[in-house]
Parts: C-alpha cells; sequence; structure tokens
C-alpha cells in the first residue's frame, strides 16, 4: 500500500477508537454482561461494524470538506500613491485574496507567479508574490475568518506627468526587479493554503500611453 491509503486508514481508525470511547463502550458493555447476562457474538460484530463505517462516513465528510474552496482571488484593485510619498507619483496594482471560512483561519498562505507570457528574463518560476505593505522577505502568511490580504501585482506610470514612467511586475525579491517593455502581459498567480484547494487566477496587465498601468482579470 502507498503512503496515502496508509495514512487515510490512521486517520479511520483514529476516529474508530474515539467512536468506540477509547475502549470505554469495550469495558461498559463488559459491565452490562456482568449483570444482566451474555450478548450473542453477532450483535458484538454488528456493533463494531457499524462504529466502522461510522467512522469512515465521519471521516470522509472532513476529507470533503477539506476538498473545498475556502478562498477566492478577486478583481485587482489601482490605486495611485501620492507625489509627497517618494517626490515622484505612481500607480499601484493589487489584487484581493478572500478567505470564504466563517470559522477556520487560513494558515500557510502564499502566493505565486507560475507564468509571464510573453516571457521576460526574470528568474525561473514559480516566483513568490509580495504582500502588500508587507517588507519583501516575507513570504507566508495568515487570513482570519472572512477576512482578507492584499498582494501586490504590478506598478507603473499613473496619467500624472509626475509619475514615474517605468513599468514592473512585482514579486518578492526586491533586488532583482527590473523595469520590463511595455507590452502586455498574461500574468498567470496562484495562491495556496494549508488544508484546502489552491486559488488560481490570470490576469492582463500593461501600459496605456493616455492612461497608464491597466489590468484585466481573465
Amino acid at each position: 500500500m502507498d503512503r496515502v491509503p496508509v495514512g487515510y486508514l490512521k486517520e479511520v481508525l483514529t476516529d474508530y477508537k474515539v467512536l468506540l470511547g477509547g475502549g470505554s463502550a469495550i469495558v461498559a458493555v463488559g459491565v452490562f454482561e456482568h449483570f444482566i447476562g451474555a450478548i450473542p457474538r453477532q450483535i458484538y460484530t454488528w456493533i463494531l461494524v457499524a462504529t466502522f463505517v461510522t467512522a469512515l462516513v465521519r471521516h470522509g465528510v472532513k476529507q470533503y470538506g477539506r476538498l473545498q474552496p475556502r478562498m477566492v482571488i478577486r478583481s485587482p484593485t489601482k490605486c495611485v500613491w501620492p507625489l509627497s510619498h517618494y517626490g515622484f507619483t505612481g500607480t499601484n496594482l493589487h489584487f484581493v485574496v478572500e478567505n470564504l471560512s466563517a470559522a477556520e483561519t487560513l494558515k500557510e498562505v502564499r502566493a505565486d507567479i507560475v507564468s509571464i507570457v510573453p516571457s521576460l528574463q526574470y528568474p525561473p518560476m514559480p516566483k513568490p508574490m509580495k504582500i502588500k505593505d508587507e517588507s519583501y522577505d516575507m513570504r507566508v502568511f495568515s487570513i482570519n475568518p472572512l477576512a482578507t490580504r492584499e498582494i501586490d501585482l504590478a506598478t507603473g506610470p499613473s496619467e500624472d506627468p509626475q509619475s514615474q514612467r517605468d513599468f514592473f511586475i512585482v514579486y518578492a525579491v526586491k533586488e532583482a526587479l527590473r523595469p520590463i517593455p511595455k507590452e502586455r502581459y498574461r500574468v498567470s498567480v496562484r495562491v495556496s493554503a494549508e488544508n484546502t484547494p489552491p486559488a488560481t487566477a490570470v490576469f492582463e496587465v500593461w501600459v496605456d500611453e493616455k492612461t497608464g498601468l491597466q489590468c484585466l482579470q481573465l
């Protein structure tokens, strides 16, 4: 048997033991027999089988819950930072990751760029993405129930004449970031977390000569 069935069986047997009260159910039956009389062996067998089937169903429900999406990537947001921040203005694009669960925190969350088309002279994919308003070296985070976190996608020019001119697709290796040609790019991203399927999205980003940095979720 490979590792997955063995691990699954171990978890089912753990549930089975819990349902039996850690053995206390067997002790209780022994006490019952002592005072009332012997219970037929067939009854014992049916109790054990029914408890095992219940453990299988319970564990199946748990696994089904783990396979349901618990997070979603929302459409990108564009914001322009003020001239006073850096002596020039510019546009930041970021998208939102939302935790859909009302009860469970998403743990070990990370966002990665998995592809850019047309390709760039960036380090090999996937590349970790930068969490908005956090340092570049922060790669893993959590999201509270029904809360959101923002992930930086790109920076570029705004309509302001005093805006930055360079165009960047942002990832969390600051020293490796370089301006890129002002073409249209399709950026595929993946957000993963513990005990939940990953969320994916594709964004098209470009710089318009008149309106500056633009983005569309495909």
